[in-house]
């Protein structure tokens, strides 16, 4: 249910920025957004030079293989859902999500154990705080353009 409130709120958040004149490619618009949350979290942690020579690459990496999921979780839900007209695949629809489910619960696994060896147990708890936080904070700065700028 967070991930489409997040899409959603993702959606309307390009329609508003669009609408204000700003970037209006949707590439320009996630670039966007993930400097913000690049910047949220680097003020949040107070990294070392050391650290940040070592977290950012694995980071990026982490956050780009995460992306790629959730396009293909997205991909194969609108390959699965059936064409109008035809009944939807919902046992192999509901099986996919489950399975992408673990999919992104290993990747987290993956990466916490890679960060695990670059930060320090509080440093990395606050990396966690702050990646929620982000998101909590960016579905309402949506629902504040949105409220802003209503179509």
């Amino acid at each position: 249910m967070k991930r489409i409130l997040l899409f959603t709120g993702m959606l309307i958040l390009f329609a508003g920025l669009q609408a204000q004149g700003r970037p209006n490619n949707h590439q320009q618009m996630l670039n966007q957004i993930r400097q913000k949350k690049v910047a949220f979290i680097q003020q949040r942690l107070n990294l070392t030079p050391e650290q940040a020579k070592q977290f950012w690459p694995v980071y990026y990496e982490y956050e780009q293989k995460r992306w790629d999921l959730m396009k293909a979780s997205r991909e194969n839900f609108r390959r699965n859902k059936g064409e109008k007209g035809k009944t939807a695949n919902y046992e192999q629809m509901t099986d996919n999500m489950i399975n992408f489910d673990l999919m992104r619960a290993q990747l987290a696994k993956t990466y916490y154990e890679q960060f695990k060896r670059i930060l320090p147990p509080q440093t990395l708890f606050q990396y966690y705080v702050a990646d929620k936080d982000f998101k909590e904070w960016l579905l309402q700065d949506i629902k504040r353009k949105a409220e802003e700028h209503p179509h």
